[in-house]
């Protein structure tokens, strides 16, 4: 998060857009004085199936304020998540 971010969710997406996971809340704004990004923000998230799961790419996120302002993201590269 860059300074002066507020709180809000983020949506991981993959290459046609679609969500690939719940969102997730950043709980806290980032002060405006801060001279480095804030964060990291890290989420862990655990599935169960019968049976295994594939991984998936994902190359972008959504970014949703608290007042519903939404901002999609490229990543540098893409991250496998399964």
């Amino acid at each position: 998060m860059l300074p002066g971010s507020g709180t809000g969710s983020v949506v991981l997406l993959d290459a046609s857009a679609n969500p690939v996971d719940s969102p997730f809340l950043i709980p806290q704004s980032c002060s405006p004085s801060s001279q480095d990004p804030c964060g990291p923000h890290v989420r862990s998230y655990n599935k169960r199936s019968s049976t295994p799961l594939t991984p998936v790419q994902v190359v972008k996120y959504r970014t949703v304020s608290a007042n519903g302002q939404s901002k999609v993201v490229p990543l540098p590269a893409p991250i496998e998540i399964y």
